[in-house]
């Protein structure tokens, strides 16, 4: 037996199956649904945050991702907070923001529909999620 016998190696067809995988899960509408996002993120990101927009988007894409997985309901919810919660580098207020855009961007169907910084910050301020 070799030392790296089992570990867990993925062949470049696999690692790019799953990233595609993924960005259909999330990215359902393109990559213009990503900039889009980015470009909600940058606007409501608090003045005087250590975190750049980037840093927000990954918590959106990995927020999104649990919230999809575990169903769009409750569960997605309380799957979401709780991959929030893990990520130390989020103010409260940058959680929230994160969590109100991956609700109302997994509504959406049609990228003409897609929720608007004012939309999401309303969202925040009447405690909709």
């Amino acid at each position: 037996m070799g030392l790296l016998d089992g570990w867990p190696f993925r062949s470049r067809e696999e690692i790019e199956k799953r990233n595609r995988e993924f960005d259909e899960r999330v990215m359902p509408l393109g990559g213009d649904q990503k900039d889009q996002a980015m470009a909600v993120l940058g606007e409501l990101k608090p003045k005087g945050s250590r975190n750049d927009t980037k840093e927000l988007l990954f918590a959106y894409l990995v927020s999104k991702d649990k919230y999809i997985q575990n169903g769009k309901g409750e569960d997605g919810m309380n799957a979401m907070s709780l991959e929030l919660n893990r990520l130390k580098f989020l103010s409260d207020y940058e959680k929230r923001v994160v969590k109100a855009l991956v609700k109302y961007d997994s509504e959406i169907i049609n990228l003409d529909y897609y929720p608007s910084a004012e939309k999401i910050r309303a969202a925040i301020e009447m405690n909709f999620v």
